[in-house]
């Protein structure tokens, strides 16, 4: 088959798409087989599918969010040095490290950033089928 370019055209002949496989990685399992009777092949889909899908949309809805505390920390940075305003930093770190010390050990460090994560996860999987799934989609997510 030729593409509208006018280069050849695979057309999923390698086993990559379309057709059947005799076997191997691309190989579909049948009801009754190893395979399907250990994995819940729609359920890790669901889950995978979901898994990547919250992944992505945190990491852009992060990168907001980050933009939007950017620029209000410019604002009152501009606002404070031109005399406008007064803003007492050292009451703002305490507070907000308070707010982002998770396990209550008196400091906010990489282990309040795990317990974070752990708990935005735990909520976004609760009640999908696929748990293990969901994490596998969770973590490709993040990468993209």
């Amino acid at each position: 088959e030729m593409s509208s370019n006018g280069g050849a055209h695979n057309g999923g002949a390698d086993g990559g798409g379309g057709g059947t496989s005799t076997g191997g990685e691309g190989a579909t399992a049948t009801p009754g087989s190893s395979f399907a009777s250990k994995v819940p092949v729609g359920e890790l889909s669901l889950g995978v599918v979901s898994g990547f899908t919250s992944a992505y949309a945190l990491k852009k809805i992060g990168r907001v969010v980050a933009f939007g505390v950017g620029v209000g920390f410019i604002g009152l940075q501009a606002l404070q040095s031109t005399g406008y305003i007064n803003v007492n930093w050292n009451k703002v770190d305490r507070d907000l490290r308070r707010q982002l010390d998770f396990n209550q050990d008196g400091k906010a460090d990489a282990k309040d950033v795990e317990l974070a994560q752990r708990r935005v996860v735990d909520f976004l999987r609760r009640g999908v089928p696929g748990g293990a799934g969901f994490l596998a989609g969770f973590a490709l997510g993040l990468r993209f």
